[in-house]
């Protein structure tokens, strides 16, 4: 065994130990090779991964199919990075991957409008710094999916100031009420908050009672899932969710989380459901961690 000293690059993951102690996470090189891949190194950047307010559908029968193996390959290649280092394409990669089977010129132009975001927010970076408390942000969207009606979940985990765990996935049942789908969603990124606990401690060799028994998982403009979670009430509005989604229950009655309410101008996980506007989209990146490393402001 060889000691090559500090890591810099993982699996195409470029780590930037600064002299202050801070790290960065980037993949500026493997992006640009995806760049030049498809032919986009000389795209014009845009400011959101998606279009506000677009919907995508499945293909129609009058519809124009393209090659299926290259829109697998591009969004194979966009979730990489989305997997990586950029949180902020989460929610447009869970829409693209829908389309996998039969893609469309219309999903193509979607996924081209990620790598001109890509284009523009290519020397972003997760920025960790010193202090080391997980705090969770959990949201969700309300019968988002137009064919199904199914809401999507998400969540976003920090540490050290920026996002170590994160996703965005459609919730398996139709939800009756936004209230619903944010208890489901809550209850999902608890047991995952909970496993990031115990990893941290495998990790760090800490004891576990010197980690801090609670979660802070801040829950988005949803006071009905919180009351719902803290102060429960089985009544005909709430008896038809499945068992498992009272897990939440349990884990507040324990200690094991602590349910805050943050209004959804300041909730990072937004980002996780919808297409947001520009303004917001840039607020929740930063809420995340993400950082420019070669540029002040953005």
């Amino acid at each position: 065994m060889s000691d090559l000293g500090l890591a810099r690059n993982f699996l195409g993951l470029e780590i930037d130990q600064l002299p202050n102690g801070y790290i960065q996470l980037h993949q500026k090189p493997f992006i640009l090779k995806v760049f030049q891949r498809f032919n986009m190194q000389e795209c014009n950047g845009v400011h959101t991964p998606m279009e506000p307010g677009r919907r995508l559908v499945a293909a129609q029968d009058s519809d124009k199919l393209i090659d299926q193996r290259e829109y697998q390959s591009l969004v194979g290649s966009l979730m990489y990075i989305a997997v990586g280092t950029h949180p902020d394409l989460a929610f447009a990669l869970s829409v693209l991957s829908k389309y996998n089977s039969k893609p469309t010129t219309d999903h193509t132009l979607a996924t081209k409008w990620v790598l001109r975001y890509l284009m523009e927010t290519s020397g972003m970076a997760l920025v960790y710094g010193s202090v080391d408390k997980l705090i969770g942000y959990t949201d969700s969207d309300f019968a988002g999916d137009l064919k199904d009606m199914k809401s999507t979940s998400g969540y976003v985990f920090t540490l050290a100031g920026a996002a170590v765990w994160w996703k965005s996935k459609k919730q398996s049942l139709v939800s009756l009420s936004s209230t619903e789908a944010e208890y489901i969603a809550c209850s999902e990124a608890i047991r995952e908050g909970i496993w990031l606990r115990r990893l941290y401690h495998e990790i760090t060799h800490r004891e576990l009672k010197a980690i801090p028994r609670s979660i802070q998982l801040v829950l988005s403009d949803s006071q009905g899932a919180i009351c719902l979670a803290k102060a429960p009430r089985f009544n005909s509005r709430t008896k038809h969710i499945d068992i498992k989604y009272h897990f939440v229950q349990d884990a507040c009655a324990q200690g094991l989380i602590e349910l805050n309410y943050l209004p959804t101008a300041e909730m990072p996980a937004d980002i996780m459901t919808k297409a947001l506007p520009r303004d917001t989209h840039q607020r929740h990146v930063k809420g995340m961690g993400l950082q420019d490393s070669h540029r002040k402001g953005w």
